[in-house]
């Protein structure tokens, strides 16, 4: 599969598609004899919790708990930052013409999100916290807010003090500061 990898400002060869990737979309351009999920040109996204595909949990589907899951990822995922990246059939999934490669880096994100999702019960009228407002907990409380929860409560916890945080500038930089406010209000 070929993609548009983002630019890195420094050339480091001793990381050079060694940097663990994820969100990972593009268009295949070579297949191998065994893949039948596609064809030249497809758009795809890549599934990127890719387990040996032998073990127990592998075997129930809890790729993310396989003993050899960062050997796995780190041959294949770990080249999201090249040109080509070389992929399991099993793991792509053709997108549809509607859909963005920017939008398709979202996937991942929104699956992770709507599986916790799936597993709390979430209903309507339901008092959820969100803890953490990074990519994944963003995407929880939009999932949150979108499935009828009456009230959402996002904090997130910053290591570095900004001018536009409501922590004070005497917090030192290796301390943490809680705040229970969502960015930028």
């Amino acid at each position: 599969m070929r993609h548009q990898p983002p630019a890195l400002e420094e050339h480091e060869p001793s990381l050079e598609c060694h940097i663990m990737g994820l969100e990972l979309a593009g268009e295949v351009v070579e297949i191998g004899a065994d893949f039948t999920n596609g064809q030249p040109g497809d758009r795809v996204v890549i599934e990127t919790v890719m387990g040996d595909g032998v073990c127990e949990y592998c075997r129930m589907q809890c790729y993310n708990v396989c003993e050899h899951l960062y050997d796995v990822r780190t041959r294949y995922v770990s080249q999201a930052y090249c040109e080509y990246v070389v992929g399991p059939a099993e793991k792509f999934y053709k997108l549809p013409d509607h859909l963005s490669f920017e939008q398709a880096f979202l996937i991942d994100t929104f699956s992770v999100s709507l599986h916790a999702q799936h597993l709390s019960g979430l209903g309507t009228n339901n008092r959820v916290a969100v803890i953490g407002a990074g990519t994944i907990g963003l995407a929880q409380m939009m999932l949150a807010q979108a499935s009828g929860a009456d009230v959402v409560i996002m904090s997130e916890i910053q290591l570095i003090p900004s001018a536009s945080s409501p922590c004070t500038a005497s917090v030192p930089s290796r301390e943490w500061c809680w705040t229970s406010s969502p960015r930028g209000g």
